[in-house]
């Protein structure tokens, strides 16, 4: 091969590896700067209790919005199997935010099996999101009898 070919060949090498490169490093900024969506659901830390104290229960959720425009929520809360209340929201505009503090009175009755998982289950256009925490009885105080 002489030497005109070789000069030739490097050159275009070095063309096409850095259009090769602009490219990469295009799609990469144009990735890394496309926000991400989603939303999440929490308990608020310290907001419950583990326990049915003067036959309630009370806890504090919050939702959290980075879908990046207006969104639609359906909250159910269930105690086991048996949905025992619901919610809908919008989030997103202006709002990204909501925390709410529920209290659910009566929830004691007969055949409640201890411990029994309260959960809140959340759903929206992209996705559900699920949490929950365990109810271990009657606070022991309460107790009649």
């Amino acid at each position: 091969m002489n030497e005109e070919k070789f000069k030739k060949i490097i050159k275009w090498s070095i063309v096409g590896a850095i259009a090769v490169g602009i490219v990469v490093e295009a799609y990469l900024i144009y990735m890394l700067s496309q926000e991400s969506r989603f939303s999440s659901l929490y308990l608020v830390p310290g907001s419950y209790s583990n326990y049915i104290q003067n036959g309630t229960i009370s806890f504090t959720y919050g939702a959290e919005c980075y879908e990046g425009q207006k969104t639609n929520y359906h909250l159910n809360i269930f105690i086991g199997n048996k949905k025992i209340g619901e919610r809908n929201f919008v989030l997103c505009n202006p709002r990204r935010k909501l925390e709410e503090s529920i209290e659910i009175k009566g929830i004691y009755r007969e055949g409640l099996k201890f411990p029994v998982k309260l959960r809140l289950v959340l759903t929206y256009d992209n996705g559900t999101n699920e949490v929950h925490f365990w109810i271990k009885g009657i606070e022991e105080s309460n107790r009649s009898g």
